[in-house]
């Protein structure tokens, strides 16, 4: 197995004696590659944690350079409504789908068709907790069995508001399925087995055959431009989506948000359970700001560590 060499950004103004700068969040290319103009749209919170994963390649080769987090915060993602000091009415957050049985099973590594597992179960439940601090406005999943699953959680948990002390009566929100968000049988088309390709490992779409990963990306900018449609109803003034899909999917969406190539998939990485938000201060047709990547820390002991430790256990 290669190692990983797992480094933290931090900005710990305050605890380290210094002066805090004009207060607000800061944002940063978090030296992944991209230049100076993505400045203001990856965010970067005082205290927040960012997390660069670096992989080693054949001798000669520069590693593999991979965001594995960006901006985890103390405090809850979704309780702020600001990006750069400036209220933001439009939002899309993206929901990684819980566990599968294929995840934890010899089977075939890409199906998102399948019911959840137990901890997939656990993961969708604390999501849906995480967003109850959040009126939604719409769900909508990709058509496959975990996806929908999560959605129907979230949904569950949206509809008790009113019995969970969140709100003074129930949250119905609207559910929706976009079969563009299905990748399942552009994932199948890879000859790729386990051993060359070790799915949500850092970098693992890279992996991918070149058609593989081009069907995705042009699919998922389908997917894109109807999620944008959907956050522009002007009907609503302030709107939140929350997206239900496969982390492939997820990436391939911050892509586009960020107006990269395909290439640059497997420059990101999201987790099972995971959350990732983009908002629109200026409005949908003005571009994302992304506020933060693979959130996994309302999932508590079921999350996977920042850092994941290459010493044996039996060392400890």
């Amino acid at each position: 197995m290669l190692q990983i060499l797992t480094l933290m950004v931090t900005i710990q103004l305050e605890s380290c004696g210094h002066e805090p700068e004009a207060a607000g969040p800061k944002y940063y290319p978090m030296k992944a590659g991209l230049g100076t103009e993505y400045f203001r749209i990856l965010l970067q919170s005082n205290c927040g944690v960012s997390v660069l994963d670096f992989t080693p390649r054949a001798e000669g080769e520069s590693p593999h350079i991979c965001l594995d987090r960006l901006n985890q915060t103390p405090n809850s993602p979704v309780a702020a409504g600001n990006s750069g000091g400036r209220k933001t009415c439009k939002r899309i957050i993206l929901v990684c789908n819980g566990s599968t049985q294929v995840d934890s099973e010899a089977n075939f590594t890409y199906s998102v068709d399948q019911p959840m597992n137990m901890l997939g179960m656990i993961q969708s439940q604390k999501t849906a907790e995480l967003l109850l601090d959040l009126k939604l406005s719409s769900i909508v999943s990709c058509p496959e069995n975990a996806c929908i699953e999560t959605a129907k959680a979230i949904s569950r948990v949206q509809e008790a508001a009113d019995c969970l002390g969140a709100d003074c009566v129930p949250r119905y929100v609207e559910m929706k399925q976009i079969d563009d968000l299905d990748i399942e049988n552009i994932l199948k088309k890879s000859k790729k087995d386990k051993l060359e390709v070790e799915p949500f490992q850092p970098g693992w779409l890279t992996r991918l055959e070149d058609e593989v990963l081009s069907k995705l990306w042009n699919q998922s900018a389908k997917a894109w431009q109807s999620l944008l449609t959907e956050l522009s109803d002007e009907s609503e003034p302030e709107k939140i989506v929350v997206v239900v899909g496969h982390p492939a999917v997820h990436i391939a969406l911050m892509g586009h948000c960020l107006y990269l190539s395909k290439e640059w998939m497997g420059s990101f990485h999201l987790d099972a359970g995971s959350i990732s938000i983009i908002d629109f201060p200026d409005g949908p047709s003005s571009g994302g700001i992304i506020r933060c990547i693979n959130y996994t820390v309302h999932l508590g002991r079921w999350s996977i560590p920042i850092t994941r430790s290459t010493v044996d256990d039996e060392e400890f």
